[in-house]
């Protein structure tokens, strides 16, 4: 190696030896720097991202905070069979059609499992059960379908 570089004339060695200190340098940019660089910033911009979420959900529990010392919208809970009140509910958030199976095992717990329910209503559904109804959720999973928006969910509704 030392021979063939001996060779060499006087430019083609000043080329190869800038080429041996710029080859690798250049390697270790690519390779290494870059990547970290990117992961870098990729990783600063989530951070910021969370940054806010986590800001909006700071003000948003102060908000609750001061609604639930306030009290002053509280409406009354409807007395009556759980499993009525679950069926008013459904039909109002229009999603009797997507019931897949609802059963009573006592008086005061309703199960049932909504197929393909939009995602939104299903949360309403449960709001209203809650603050019209007196209904708490035991037992509550939720899984997405392949619909955007639509979900199947299974929920166990005690009475309070």
């Amino acid at each position: 190696m030392k021979q063939w570089f001996m060779m060499l004339s006087s430019r083609e060695k000043t080329l190869v030896s800038i080429a041996a200190v710029l080859v690798p340098i250049l390697l270790i940019w690519l390779l290494l720097l870059q990547p970290m660089l990117n992961k870098h910033t990729a990783l600063a911009e989530q951070i910021e991202d969370r940054s806010a979420i986590l800001q909006n959900m700071r003000q948003q529990s102060a908000e609750i905070k001061i609604l639930e010392r306030s009290g002053g919208n509280r409406k009354t809970v409807s007395t009556g069979n759980p499993q009525q009140k679950v069926d008013s509910a459904l039909r109002t958030w229009r999603l009797r059609s997507t019931l897949g199976e609802m059963s009573a095992p006592n008086s005061t717990t309703v199960r049932l499992n909504l197929r393909d329910a939009e995602a939104d209503n299903i949360m309403r559904f449960l709001f209203d059960l809650e603050t019209k109804y007196g209904l708490t959720v035991k037992d509550f999973s939720m899984k997405p379908t392949k619909d955007v928006g639509k979900a199947n969910a299974n929920l166990t509704l005690e009475v309070q």
